[in-house]
């Protein structure tokens, strides 16, 4: 299966992302003070590990906003051509 990465694709997976990130945060608030049956070590390595994950996710999600900005970008100055042409 290939990749959507048409302009409505990219906003689906943008909202993906912006999901998987509220879950993500919502874990790590909830961790927060909350060893349970891990040991400290293993704790904080969780936690890293969340963390991490969550700006991986971030940086992705990022990255796909600011082509979404390029392409509706480039899609208005070509649309500005096009009816400068017609005139």
């Amino acid at each position: 299966m290939a990749a959507d990465f048409t302009l409505a694709g990219i906003k689906a997976r943008i909202r993906r992302l912006h999901q998987l990130s509220k879950g993500l945060n919502r874990e790590y608030y909830h961790m927060r003070c909350e060893l349970g049956a891990l040991t400290f070590a293993e704790y904080l390595e969780y936690m890293q590990a969340i963390r991490e994950a969550l700006a991986g996710v971030e940086a992705a999600r990022v990255a796909l906003v600011v082509a979404v900005w390029r392409i509706e970008d480039e899609e208005a100055e070509r649309a500005r051509c096009d009816r400068a042409r017609r005139r």
